[in-house]
């Protein structure tokens, strides 16, 4: 009996009470710039950062936890030349669009209906799609399709295709100010922890040219070392296993800027969920 009473209490405060529930919920909206950790861009280099844009939902669970879903578009690009580690000889490039879904647990630390600002921090889930491509010849060429480290050649059995398809863990922190009763404004810095070094294209060893052209054909030779393209760069090819990326070290890729919130209902005190006593 107590647990049939529990479940109508709950259904009470969910359905019954239209009006407050919308409090909880707001829109969101993020403006930032994206940027990325990896081969091509071994420390942070502002000209290498790129617009990110991001649409999503926040659900008000308790005061201080909150749950969002939200839709991210950024771009990431590096190239061998700005970077802080010699590997300007190697001469590659490489930009890629993120296209990302995540949802996350949100705990703020101070509770904003008294506060004017309060710390945040969050964890969760993301999916995201990215497909690597640089421009060669003035043309705009993907470089997953030319397996330029040998994934999925005969010849290199333990080397995979990488997927467009990925799984990432964000991360991160904010802080949030009360604007109005209804609309809140912050700072955030988003990070994703990946479980790909394929970012860019870029991972481990240099494979034998003669097996690219073989099994892909000559662009994929081309675009995998371009040291002879730059003036005065060496344009005989590394050899067999000569070390082209950080094989031992994932990538990473993070955003940051101005998050706004606009809450959906009236403004008021939000009427959270309490567990009834019996």
């Amino acid at each position: 009996m107590n647990k049939i009473l529990f479940a109508v209490l709950v259904i009470s405060n969910l359905v019954a009470l239209p009006g407050l529930a919308q409090d909880r919920w707001q829109l969101t909206a993020f403006g930032g710039v994206m940027n990325y950790n990896g081969e091509l861009n071994s420390a942070f280099r502002v000209k290498n950062s790129k617009p990110s844009f991001g649409l999503g939902v926040q659900y008000k669970l308790t005061d201080f936890w909150a749950v969002q879903a939200n839709l991210t578009y950024g771009k990431l690009n590096a190239h061998d030349s700005n970077n802080v580690a010699n590997t300007a000889h190697r001469n590659l490039h490489f930009s890629n669009n993120i296209f990302e879904v995540n949802t996350v647990a949100v705990l703020h630390f101070r509770d904003l209906y008294y506060k004017m600002w309060t710390p945040y921090v969050f964890v969760g889930v993301a999916y995201f799609h990215h497909e690597p491509y640089t421009y060669y010849a003035g043309q705009k060429v993907k470089l997953r399709p030319l397996s330029t480290e040998g994934q999925g050649l005969a010849n290199y059995p333990d080397r995979k295709p990488y997927s467009p398809h990925q799984i990432a863990i964000p991360f991160g922190g904010g802080v949030k100010f009360r604007l109005s009763d209804k609309v809140h404004l912050a700072y955030e810095v988003n990070l994703r922890k990946l479980f790909t070094d394929y970012i860019d294209d870029v991972s481990t060893r240099y494979v034998n040219p003669a097996d690219l052209l073989a099994e892909r054909n000559q662009l994929a030779v081309d675009l995998s070392y371009r040291g002879g393209e730059i003036p005065g760069g060496n344009p005989a090819y590394p050899a067999l296993n000569t070390i082209r990326g950080s094989e031992k070290t994932k990538d990473w890729y993070y955003n940051h800027g101005i998050k706004l919130f606009i809450g959906l209902g009236d403004g008021g005190r939000n009427n959270y969920l309490r567990c009834p006593k019996f």
